[in-house]
């Protein structure tokens, strides 16, 4: 029986990256190949604008977090599809496993008010990612220092 092969893109900046060297994970019937962080990967994140990133306000991260909900709630949605299709799979979870914990991935990204209040509680203050607040004496920002790469899984 011939392995199905699916190749997962590496995005960076929001554009999909395929590096020169792959890490590649088999099961029984299923290879998955996704890109490593490489000269070629580094460089595209070395390449980035962090402008564009640093200048979102937590309104609009929030807000896409929720359209992301909205997408992977919709049945017919081609990537969920696919999750559903592949995710168990994967995991080694039962179909029905696998659903109620992606399910309550969604629940918990959805609801703006509760993410907003997840990183109101993180950082003390949610106001500090977008402006600068009054804090006793001084007044405080948060800012990234220099370039975030950060791997999803699953």
């Amino acid at each position: 029986m011939e392995k199905e092969v699916i190749n997962l893109p590496m995005i960076i900046g929001g554009k999909e990256v395929d590096g020169n060297d792959h890490f590649v994970l088999e099961y029984d019937d299923l290879i998955i190949r996704f890109p490593t962080l490489d000269d070629a990967t580094r460089a595209a994140v070395n390449s980035m604008n962090q402008d564009n990133i640093h200048n979102l306000k937590l309104w609009e991260i929030i807000y896409f977090f929720k359209r992301v909900s909205d997408l992977w709630h919709d049945e017919e949605y081609p990537l969920r599809k696919k999750l559903f299709q592949y995710g168990p799979r994967i995991s080694g979870l039962s179909p029905e496993m696998y659903k109620y914990n992606i399910y309550m991935l969604l629940t918990l990204i959805c609801c703006k008010g509760a993410v907003s209040d997840m990183v109101d509680i993180e950082i003390g203050d949610k106001r500090l990612l977008d402006e600068w607040i009054s804090i006793e004496e001084g007044e405080v920002h948060m800012e990234p220092l220099g370039k975030l790469l950060h791997v999803i899984s699953g």
